[in-house]
């Protein structure tokens, strides 16, 4: 369960505060889209590394009754890097959506106005770069085709004078 609570105010004063207790479990199912790349993570974390929701380690969260930290994670390049993660946070402006790198992963991060959580979705390069390498393998095969059906046919696709592939290019003996 998590509670989220803001102020209240009126006339810009303090009128009070409004909380909610929110499932852990609700809270994630509304998550799930966010790691539809194969081999992504998500991540919803406190600054001091509370992992509150994670698409892979919800069973831990659950056991634990919310306690897990990165630290008990198996997120080597994530625990490394997030002090720094936590200081390009607080310094960006606020909502802005920060990106970071390790040797293994691309990071898209931000933070939640109000409680100050922290949202990881972990990238595997790998997977990016074969996203950007198929279309690329795809057009290869496609100009390796179209230039193997001009070699049977050199000039039938641009039809340069002199080269013998029409009519109108032959020279008349007459």
């Amino acid at each position: 369960m998590i509670s989220v609570i803001a102020q209240y105010t009126y006339q810009g004063q303090w009128a009070g505060s409004v909380g909610h207790d929110m499932p852990v479990v609700n809270l994630f199912r509304s998550s799930g889209e966010l790691s539809q790349l194969s081999g992504s993570r998500f991540f919803l974390a406190t600054r001091e590394g509370t992992v509150l929701v994670s698409d892979r380690y919800l069973a831990d969260i659950e056991r634990l009754q919310g306690t897990l930290q990165i630290t008990d994670t198996p997120e080597k390049e994530l625990i490394q890097i997030w002090p720094r993660l936590i200081q390009q946070v607080e310094s960006a402006p606020s909502g802005e959506t920060l990106q970071l790198e390790t040797d293994t992963d691309l990071l898209i991060v931000s933070q939640v106005k109000g409680p100050g959580w922290i949202v990881v979705n972990a990238l595997p390069r790998a997977t990016i770069v074969e996203l950007i390498r198929q279309p690329f393998s795809l057009l290869r095969w496609i100009v390796l085709l179209a230039l193997g059906g001009c070699s049977s046919r050199p000039c039938s696709l641009f039809r340069r004078p002199g080269c013998g592939g029409g009519n109108a290019n032959k020279k008349s003996n007459k």
